[in-house]
């Protein structure tokens, strides 16, 4: 069972902003917050875009519901900002990190969006001529890239959709009666099988999204669970303010969203980038961890240490790895595991070689993580 399951699913979780209260769904109400998350609507919205709350009794159009009515959206709605804060969390439960993710959203092409911690730092300004950025160049990986996309793109997209194909059950988590629709993979015979089949739980009675599982392009996420508490209406979507992402049953990553308002003055002054800002450079392909591993043509292996995997320790590493397009690896980011295991893989994996990867035929520069396991001596 992920980590903290049996507490994590809140039967009173879900709110809706209205004037700076926050109003239960259920009908229930709790007093006011002077840092309450705010928006400016002055009456609550409706959590769907359709009158009708009844649920899809099709699973695949149940998907494609939840993806019109979960997560942030921009697009053309009214000019926003958004304030989380994140913790990162080593394999041996300790806090490894904490961050700041903010975005300020005036239109699609004006707003600025930045991360702040002490491995990654980084603010991006997009305008109508271009993305440009300041602090680390390169685009957000691990921890980062996990936090916009649980944020703003937690279900995936029609394509999946059509390659897989779908089951419905109800699923009992913590006392919480959930909706779950799995999908049935080559590695899995059964909705309940763990991080080889995605799985996707919802209110039982409404399309909030509470709980995935096996979902995603890389390794970590594929082995991870997600569970969204605190779960809010705004701009008619449903926004989980606490987020826990777990891997392989540990905590890894916690998101909570501190502000979500509208922004009822726009100062275009504070969307120029400064003029130390470069043009950002295209984002680079991930390519999944499966792929990836099977073009691997010079493979160091890390040293062992003195206590190689002891007794009651996490001997497993996951990194978020650049591989140039000539093959070589160009950096190492380690996500998981304990200290002195990361840097020996690291030393190791910046030694590895991989058959380039192509785009049209072009060798490209992608991308994508490296798992490795250290075994206990004999």
């Amino acid at each position: 069972m992920p980590y903290q399951k049996r507490n994590a699913i809140g039967r009173l979780s879900n709110t809706i902003l209205k004037s700076g209260f926050l109003v239960f769904l259920s009908g229930l109400f709790v007093p006011l917050v002077a840092d309450a998350v705010a928006v400016s609507q002055t009456t609550p919205v409706s959590p769907t875009p359709s009158p009708s709350p009844t649920m899809p009794s099709d699973p695949v159009e149940l998907m494609k519901l939840a993806r019109k009515t979960n997560g942030i959206v921009g697009g053309d709605a009214q000019p926003w900002h958004l304030k989380a804060t994140y913790q990162v969390f080593a394999s041996d439960g300790k806090k490894s990190e904490d961050g700041v993710y903010e975005v300020f959203f005036a239109d699609s092409r004006k707003y600025k969006q930045s991360f702040a911690s002490k491995s990654f730092s980084q603010i991006d300004y997009t305008t109508d001529k271009g993305l440009f950025r300041t602090g680390d160049m390169q685009w957000a990986s691990g921890p980062e890239r996990l936090i916009v996309k649980k944020l703003f793109h937690p279900l995936p997209n029609d394509d999946f959709l059509q390659k897989e194909t779908p089951q419905a059950y109800d699923r009992n988590m913590g006392g919480a009666n959930l909706h779950c629709v799995a999908f049935r993979s080559t590695m899995s015979e059964t909705p309940n099988s763990g991080a080889t089949t995605p799985t996707f739980c919802f209110d039982h009675d409404k399309p909030i999204l509470r709980y995935t599982s096996g979902w995603g392009g890389t390794y970590s996420e594929l082995s991870g669970d997600t569970l969204m508490n605190e779960i809010v209406i705004f701009h008619h979507r449903f926004v989980a303010r606490d987020v826990s992402v777990t891997m392989f049953d540990k905590l890894y990553v916690k998101i909570h969203v501190d502000t979500l308002e509208e922004l009822a003055v726009v100062n275009d002054a504070d969307f120029h980038p400064p003029a130390t800002a470069a043009v950002a450079p295209p984002p680079r392909p991930m390519v999944p961890y499966s792929i990836m591993s099977a073009r691997i043509i010079k493979r160091v292996e890390p040293g062992y240490a003195a206590l190689a995997n002891p007794s009651g320790w996490d001997g497993r590493v996951i990194a978020d790895v650049i591989v140039g397009s000539d093959g070589h690896v160009k950096s190492v980011r380690p996500l998981s595991g304990s200290s002195m295991y990361q840097g020996m893989v690291a030393e190791a994996v910046y030694k590895w070689i991989y058959t380039p990867f192509t785009v049209g035929n072009v060798p490209t520069e992608v991308e994508t993580e490296v798992a490795y396991t250290f075994k206990p001596r004999t």
